[in-house]
């Protein structure tokens, strides 16, 4: 028997379609948050950053195994790490681990850059819902 607060379950299923709508946004799909605020836009995006990155931080453990003889949690620590700090925290060495590594590196300062063109989008878009809103007040 489970017992859930009132409306948990109209959260959940709003934060599933703003992360929906980030996903649509970066495939192409400019309207997507056409309806939705500023805030919306913001936690789709980052949240859809934040499950793209746990993907390839499995993905990559899983080809660590894979192209070596390493264990699931020194593999589990070495994509973390490489993909958090941006170096390794443990030394595998072989050419098919630095083609990996470099990889990772290079996805950990694209999510940085767009972490920080999220939050720009978000605090212009919040200008203009602002401008709007104000220039509504005045007119009616």
């Amino acid at each position: 028997m489970s017992v859930e607060a009132p409306g948990r379950t109209g959260r959940v299923v709003e934060i599933a379609r703003d992360v929906r709508d980030a996903i649509a946004q970066v495939v192409g799909d400019r309207g997507a948050f056409s309806d939705r605020t500023a805030h919306h836009e913001l936690r789709g995006r980052l949240l859809a950053l934040v499950l793209i990155t746990f993907i390839l931080d499995a993905l990559a453990a899983i080809l660590m195994i894979w192209l070596g003889n390493h264990s699931f949690r020194r593999s589990a620590v070495w994509s973390t790490s490489l993909l958090v700090t941006g170096g390794a925290a443990l030394d595998t060495g072989g050419q098919r681990h630095y083609r990996l590594a470099l990889a990772l590196e290079l996805w950990a300062v694209t999510a940085v850059g767009a972490i920080a063109g999220s939050f720009g989008a978000f605090f212009h878009r919040l200008y203009l819902e602002r401008d709007r809103s104000t220039a509504s007040a005045k007119n009616g």
